[in-house]
């Protein structure tokens, strides 16, 4: 799959406000920690501001979906939904946290993808005690691909920088790749029941470009109901193409929520996470 050059450069005023890291974001909190004695204290204060800015984020979303009066309260969740992870990895820390969520009080189901054969047998293995979990050793891919199979290149280190940009490996000098079964996000959304509640959370190293213009292209964007993760890879791969990717959002109007591994040692982030979800499967219309 060839993706065209790679074009690098530094934006100075992402550290202040990056577009998906947001005020937490890499080049800040390394700056702020090499500041001594104080550096390590400011980091901490970034990562606490940028946590309240989530929360309220999370709260205005719910007043503005389903009234401000559902803020404080519970709202009514469907019968059933569908969670959808893509970038399951070795240890599927999100898919494990989502149905300890909810599964109390509806009947949920997950179709996770990972796309690494050796880290696909990995999480088969931590999501086994896991009820409804529909694992799957697939990449996602965009409207316009039509093989069956896709290049997943290797970055080396725990797996989860593996990518089907080969830019992203030749970074740090890693040439090794596995071919991999390649399929569309819609197709698997259109073997579902149409009014069954879908939430997204995507954290597959720049691929989260192609699964929107699929979802975009067949028309299925609505399907979701949430869309969660941090889609800031393919800043860090081509920020040109990174542009269109942050335009094509805004013009589907999707707006995802922060949902990473680095979220989880963080009770607030975790907190406003599950709320936004749980905003997410109330405001679903029901048949």
């Amino acid at each position: 799959m060839y993706l065209g050059p790679v074009k690098r450069y530094e934006n100075l005023h992402w550290v202040a406000w990056h577009p998906h890291q947001r005020l937490w974001n890499s080049r800040l909190v390394r700056a702020l920690k090499m500041i001594p004695v104080l550096g390590r204290i400011l980091a901490g204060v970034v990562v606490w501001v940028d946590s309240l800015i989530l929360a309220a984020q999370v709260v205005a979303r719910r007043g503005r979906s389903l009234g401000w009066t559902a803020i404080l309260r519970q709202p009514r969740m469907p019968a059933r939904a569908l969670y959808v992870d893509c970038g399951t990895h070795r240890e599927g820390l999100q898919v494990r946290l989502v149905a300890d969520w909810f599964s109390d009080k509806l009947a949920m189901r997950t179709i996770a993808y990972e796309a690494s054969p050796d880290y696909y047998e990995s999480a088969a293995q931590n999501l086994a005690n896991v009820p409804n979990v529909d694992l799957r050793q697939e990449a996602l891919v965009g409207p316009d691909y039509s093989d069956s199979t896709v290049r997943l290149f290797e970055f080396g280190g725990d797996g989860k920088a593996d990518s089907l940009f080969s830019e992203r490996s030749a970074l740090k000098g890693h040439t090794g790749f596995s071919d991999v079964p390649a399929v569309r996000l819609s197709a698997a959304l259109e073997a579902t029941e149409p009014d069954e509640p879908v939430l997204l959370r995507m954290n597959i190293e720049g691929a989260e470009l192609y699964v929107i213009e699929d979802l975009v292209a067949a028309g299925m964007a609505d399907r979701i109901g949430g869309y969660y993760g941090m889609w800031d890879d393919l800043s860090k791969i081509d920020p040109a193409r990174d542009a269109d990717f942050r335009q094509l959002l805004r013009r589907a109007d999707i707006h995802p929520i922060a949902f990473n591994d680095r979220d989880l040692s963080h009770p607030l982030r975790v907190w406003a996470v599950r709320y936004d979800m749980t905003t997410s499967l109330a405001a679903t219309p029901r048949a």
